[in-house]
């Protein structure tokens, strides 16, 4: 079974997380959540939160998800490299946090040269730049799009494909929550990726929506 690492901070937009989570699980790929904390909460621990193998995780709009684990558990026990998907959710707050652990950095940094999937959603981008991945075609939410249009292709489209590296920009209709489905574009090209060493049974009785088949005309970038 393929397998997703999907990371999680404080102050992550609940619905990136989510979504990609939830969609991902239903289409039979197996997925763990991993908590990376900011530099400021390195080492605290309280009631229900992190400093446990478990942490309780507070979203951008409040929501709070127990993470799988940490990405300090996964990685003092050796596990790198293991995951053919890293997916990387937007939120201001928690893109700042993950684009500035080494952490995640070195995770990605490894993802990248081993030929394996990295999903980037909204501000999540500024994952590439901190993770000083090639110059190449992306997108991102617009509020860092200047942290990233002087090292990279920069592109207006909604999604944007580079080889394996796969970035989301901001849902522009925010009152919709379909629109606000960033995971299904990301999904599309994840499964796409990933169908090959995807069982039948784990496709049983799973359909792609509609209008995520026919959602691949807006597609841009190198599919190399």
């Amino acid at each position: 079974m393929p397998s997703t690492l999907v990371l999680i901070a404080n102050g992550t937009e609940e619905m990136e997380f989510t979504i990609v989570f939830d969609t991902l699980v239903r289409a039979g790929i197996e997925c763990t959540s991993a908590f990376v904390p900011a530099e400021e909460e390195i080492g605290l621990a309280h009631a229900g939160g992190w400093g446990i193998d478990s942490p309780t995780v507070t979203c951008s709009r409040g929501v709070k998800i127990v993470s799988d684990t940490t990405l300090e558990a996964l990685q003092s026990v050796g596990t790198k490299n293991v995951y053919d998907a890293v997916i990387i959710p937007g939120g201001a707050k928690g893109a700042d946090t993950l684009a500035r652990s080494q952490a995640v950095q070195e995770l990605v940094a490894s993802q990248y040269e081993g030929s394996r999937l990295i999903g980037m959603i909204c501000a999540g981008t500024l994952v590439a730049k901190t993770s000083k991945l090639p110059k190449q075609p992306i997108t991102s939410h617009p509020s860092v799009k200047r942290q990233l249009e002087s090292d990279y292709e920069y592109k207006e489209e909604s999604v944007v494909v580079s080889g394996k590296l796969v970035t989301r920009q901001v849902c522009r209709l925010l009152t919709s929550p379909y629109c606000h489905y960033s995971g299904f574009l990301l999904f599309v090209e994840i499964t796409n990726y990933l169908r090959p060493i995807l069982t039948p049974q784990s496709w049983s009785g799973y359909s792609i929506p509609f209008c995520i088949q026919n959602h691949r005309a807006p597609l841009r970038g190198s599919q190399s």
